[in-house]
This record gives structure tokens, C-alpha cells and sequence, in this order.
């Protein structure tokens, strides 16, 4: 997140202004972010997941980590809980599956199997790539983190140029 944070501060201070900053992560952490950068209208980040995601168990998910810590807003939950939240669910659902903790029948279960996430399905292929995975593009828009690409996610369009700092 570092990274991203100092990478737009020397942006903003040298006053670059690009037509389209994608940066490959940091600005999916929502509120650290924000503190780091200030304004990050325009730049934009790849991931699979958003607060607001419509993929089964994502509400009941935020309300959980949101019950366990308060003083956390909805908008603020970043992509690192729900990755983590995905990785645990594809876990447990491999054990009850293979009604067992031994690596060799979780791999090949894992290799075969279709789970579901809070990032949504998910299918590994021999190599351990997800082959369901929908690759996804959000910008920061004002304040918040939309999702701008694939249009069947997409709740703005991307602005483009870029606004300047």
C-alpha cells in the first residue's frame, strides 16, 4: 500500500497529471489509502471484490467483520477480508467435501471441485489458476471505489481523462 501511496504523492507534487493511472494495488484499501493520498479521484486498480459485491454471502460477511469491529464502516472494508474470507471458505468447503484435513485429497479436491466465495465461484485448474474468476476494473470516483469494468458490474463509466489533483 506504501508503494501506491508515495507513488501518488510524487505524482501530486511534481503536479503529473497522467491521463489514466492504474495501479495494480494499494488503492483497494480503502481507508488507508484515503489517508495516504487525500484525493484519489481517477486512479484505478484490477481486483475481484467490492463492499458492495453482490456475490452470495458478501452481505452476511460484512456484517460479521463490521459486528466484530464497529468502529469499521461498510465502505471501508478492503479487498484483503475478503480474500482472506474466500481462502478460508474454499478450505472448509474442500474438507467437507473430502471429509478429511489430508493434503493430498484437499489438492485433488481443490483441482476438481467448484466452490463458492464471497469473490465468487471459484474452479483451479491443474496449475492452481481460479478459471471463473471475472477480472474486474475500479476507480476512484470522489470519494468511493466503483467499479467501472466489466459492464455487467459496473455502476459508473470510467472518467477518462483523468481529473487533474
Amino acid at each position: 500500500v506504501q508503494d501506491s501511496i508515495d507513488l501518488t504523492k510524487v505524482f501530486k507534487q511534481q503536479h503529473y497529471n497522467p491521463q489514466v493511472l492504474i495501479e495494480m494495488s494499494g488503492p483497494d484499501q480503502i481507508d488507508q489509502f484515503l489517508s495516504g493520498v487525500g484525493t484519489p479521484d481517477g486512479i484505478f486498480v484490477p481486483n475481484s471484490w467490492w463492499p458492495d459485491s453482490p456475490a452470495s454471502g458478501n452481505a452476511e460477511m460484512i456484517a460479521a467483520y463490521i459486528a466484530k469491529y464497529p468502529t469499521v464502516a461498510k465502505a471501508s472494508v478492503s479487498s484483503d477480508v475478503a480474500q482472506a474470507y474466500s481462502a478460508a471458505q474454499v478450505m472448509q468447503q474442500a474438507i467437507e467435501l473430502t471429509h478429511s484435513l489430508d493434503n493430498k485429497a484437499l489438492i485433488k479436491e481443490m483441482r476438481t471441485a467448484t466452490f463458492n466465495t464471497v469473490q465468487g465461484p471459484v474452479r483451479f485448474d491443474a496449475t492452481g489458476q481460479n478459471t471463473l474468476a471475472i477480472p474486474s476494473l475500479f476507480q476512484w470516483q470522489g470519494r468511493n471505489l466503483i467499479p467501472v469494468y466489466p459492464s455487467s458490474l459496473a455502476q459508473a463509466n470510467p472518467e477518462f481523462p483523468k481529473r487533474p489533483w
